[in-house]
């Protein structure tokens, strides 16, 4: 028991430093409707996208998915 303790204790935080660390190499992403960059730091307008990620951009009001792509409606 006291192993798989250790080990999730050395695991978890190096997990997390990789996942900081690939979101800081992949850059921001930038709305294609107006070019405007996207935050870091989403804060979600619907539960879309708090579940699915996605950005609503501040600057025309798009909505785009998880990866910076116009979400239509129909």
């Amino acid at each position: 028991m006291g192993e798989i303790l250790a080990l999730a204790l050395l695991v978890v935080p190096v997990v997390a430093l990789v996942v900081v660390v690939y979101a800081i190499a992949r850059g921001r992403k930038s709305c294609p409707r107006c070019q405007n960059k996207l935050p870091f730091a989403r804060k979600p307008t619907s539960a879309e996208q708090a579940l699915y990620g996605g950005w609503t951009c501040g600057n025309c009001g798009a909505e785009l998915d998880r990866n910076a792509a116009i979400i239509s409606r129909t």
